[in-house]
């Protein structure tokens, strides 16, 4: 990585979207196919974004809620619980991607969201590709195989194998 990406990387904000942001949402539901308008409700902690600090520019988003409407691969998990969560519709826009920005969204927006609930819980996904298992198994998380011992891309963030950013 370039010094300026570097620079660019370690100011780059990660914060809760809100109405503020709809325009830029709504832009990036269209090239994403995710619908991430329907969470910037105020007073919810769902949608989160990675902003370019010295523009305010929304370089991608996702969301986090609990996992409470998912597959029975990750309701039968061990570790699942009331208190889980679901990452999904993580998108960063095509410029900014292999730069680091996705695992900084990620992983901040894990630590927050542990940090508004007060306790950490694992945290579950779908990864459509398999390029992106490898993605987010930089993080940690770690593939689910159903009991026929096949992958439908459900994969687990266990809490003691969080990779976490540096701040």
């Amino acid at each position: 990585m370039k010094q300026n990406e570097n620079i660019l990387l370690s100011t780059a904000t990660v914060k809760l979207l809100t109405m503020k942001e709809l325009h830029s949402v709504r832009f990036m539901d269209v090239v994403s196919d995710f619908y991430v308008e329907q969470w910037l409700e105020e007073n919810t902690d769902y949608a989160w974004g990675i902003f370019k600090n010295e523009t305010d520019e929304l370089m991608g988003y996702c969301t986090i809620g609990y996992a409470d409407d998912t597959s029975d691969i990750i309701e039968k998990h061990p570790e699942h619980t009331d208190d889980s969560l679901l990452l999904s519709d993580v998108y960063i826009k095509p410029q900014f991607r292999n730069k680091g920005y996705g695992i900084k969204l990620i992983t901040e927006v894990i630590r927050k969201r542990w940090e508004l609930d007060g306790n950490k819980n694992a945290v579950y996904l779908v990864a459509m590709y398999d390029k992106l298992m490898y993605f987010y198994g930089k993080i940690g998380f770690k593939p689910l195989n159903d009991t026929d011992g096949k992958f439908y891309g459900d994969m687990v963030l266990s809490i003691d194998e969080f990779k976490d950013y540096p701040k």
